[in-house]
């Protein structure tokens, strides 16, 4: 038997009805389950169903109606139909882990408590679960293909809905940090700059074996990371992924520590060429000019270089000190 998926328009039922399958998602007729490998549920956030079956049901008995419209119902919980095929063939394993990721960014772009969230996630949600039901618990003529193709185009869709306000959010938390962290250095690089070389604290910081010029250009090295590390996700962060949206950067670190640490870094590279452990050139430039006095405006470029290219400050570091420690000889 063919089952018919015909677009039904919401104002004409009372029942919820999902966008991506164009059935309702409460319930398949019986006559069209065909034996699927899973029966699926509405689940609260702990992953308990929202309507079980009543007590000494059979377990390959289908569920009652369920409503993903349920203020309540926020995750998806799947359960084996033992009367259906056994074991779930790789297509619907996949499928599942597709469904149960869209569901977790779901969560976590609209989280529950939140009135303005709500609507949001709930019409996502009722769509996601409706495509699950008709291709895990099996309406004929729904196919696993044509569900990935459909999750598919939900994904890109929320993707698309999404990822200017994650980016644009990201990049002012970015920002933030990056102002915190670099006013203190604009502070110190104004006074340094207006020491006299015979000063209290010019003195002071030669007894510590520190030239006041290099550390006022260090403190414009740190101005120039912060700025770079907020231009750097602004100019790479072009496509986003649905991990993206949960996730914004693969190595998971915050904004603060990434400034901090490009920073770091940063200097440290300056340091490794002024003791000529490596040797880095920057446009006919030493990067141990860093250093000198009257380089505040080349100091201030290498951090906004070193800023951008933060991703790969780290393994050229890495890369050095790798080479550095392997070159040490055994006594």
């Amino acid at each position: 038997m063919q089952v018919e998926l015909n677009i039904i328009p919401l104002e004409s039922t009372d029942k919820p009805w999902s966008s991506a399958a164009n059935i309702p998602v409460d319930s398949a007729p019986a006559e069209a389950v065909s034996g699927g490998s899973y029966f699926v549920w509405t689940a609260d956030m702990n992953g308990k169903p929202l309507q079980p079956r009543p007590e000494g049901s059979s377990k390959t008995s289908e569920p009652p109606r369920q409503d993903p419209l349920v203020k309540e119902a926020r995750q998806i919980m799947y359960t084996l139909n033992d009367a259906g095929q056994q074991p779930p063939s790789s297509e619907q394993l996949e499928l599942v882990a597709d469904f149960e990721k869209v569901i977790h960014v779901l969560n976590h772009l609209y989280p529950p408590g939140d009135p303005d969230a709500e609507s949001k996630f709930r019409l996502r949600y009722r769509t996601v679960f409706g495509l699950s039901r008709v291709s895990l618990q099996k309406v004929k003529g729904y196919n696993a293909e044509t569900a990935k193709k459909t999750l598919d185009t939900i994904k890109a869709d929320l993707i698309n809905h999404e990822a200017p306000r994650i980016k644009n959010t990201n990049i002012k938390e970015q920002l933030r940090w990056a102002a915190w962290i670099a006013g203190p250095a604009a502070a110190a690089y104004v006074i340094l700059s207006r020491v006299p070389d015979n000063g209290v604290l010019a003195t002071w910081l030669t007894d510590l074996g520190a030239n006041r010029a290099t550390v006022a250009n260090f403190m414009l090295l740190w101005l120039g990371c912060c700025l770079g590390v907020s231009l750097s996700y602004a100019l790479r962060k072009s496509v986003f992924t649905l991990d993206d949206l949960v996730d914004p950067e693969s190595d998971y670190l915050t904004p603060a520590i990434r400034v901090a640490l490009t920073g770091t870094l940063a200097m440290l590279l300056v340091m490794l060429s002024m003791l000529d452990i490596v040797n880095i050139s920057f446009a006919g430039h030493s990067l141990s000019q860093v250093a000198d006095a009257g380089q505040a405006m080349l100091a201030f470029v290498v951090g906004v270089i070193c800023g951008i290219g933060e991703k790969l400050l780290s393994g050229t570091i890495l890369t050095k000190s790798e080479a550095l420690v392997g070159g040490i000889k055994k006594p």
